[in-house]
C-alpha cells in the first residue's frame, strides 16, 4: 500500500510534523513522490514508524534509535548487539531511577521540616540549602 505523509502519520498515530522531523533526522525517507510533489511512503515505512515509536516508548533517544535501525538494517548485526543496547539502556534507567529516589528523599525532607508558616524562606533556619541561595 501507498501513503502520503498525512496518511502515514494518521495511519502510526503520530502528527505530520513528526514524519517530517523524522525525515529531517534520517530516520524515513519517503520511497517516492508523486507529480504533485507529495512524497510517498509505503507498508515498511509503516513498520519502521511502528518501530520508533517502539523505542521511544522504551526510552531510547532518536540517536539511539539510528543506531537501532543501522543495525537492523546490516547483514552481519547478531541478536547479542541489540542485547548489549538493551542492557545499556536498562543500566541507564537503573542510574535514573537513583537520581529520582534521591530527588524525592530530598523533597519529602523539605515537607516535613518545620519552618514558621509565616517566616521568609531566606530567613528560616530549617530551610533547605538551595531556598536562599541569590538567583543570577
Amino acid at each position: 500500500m501507498k501513503y502520503t505523509n498525512g496518511e502515514l502519520a494518521q495511519h502510526v498515530g503520530v502528527n505530520v510534523e513528526t514524519i517530517r522531523y523524522y525525515e529531517r533526522r534520517g530516520l524515513l525517507a519517503p520511497t517516492s513522490r508523486r507529480s504533485s510533489g507529495y512524497r510517498i511512503f509505503t507498508d515498511s515505512d509503516v513498520s519502521r514508524m511502528k518501530f520508533i515509536r517502539g523505542a521511544k516508548s522504551l526510552g531510547y533517544t532518536l540517536t539511539e534509535i539510528v543506531g537501532l535501525l543501522d543495525l537492523m538494517n546490516a547483514p552481519e548485526t547478531r541478536c547479542i548487539q541489540m542485547k548489549e543496547m538493551a542492557i545499556q539502556k536498562v543500566s541507564e534507567i537503573d542510574q535514573k531511577i537513583s537520581e529520582l529516589q534521591t530527588m524525592k528523599r530530598q523533597l519529602q525532607a523539605l515537607i516535613k521540616t518545620d519552618c514558621e508558616e509565616s517566616a521568609h524562606p531566606a530567613t528560616c533556619s530549617k530551610r533547605p540549602a538551595y531556598v536562599g541561595v541569590p538567583l543570577v
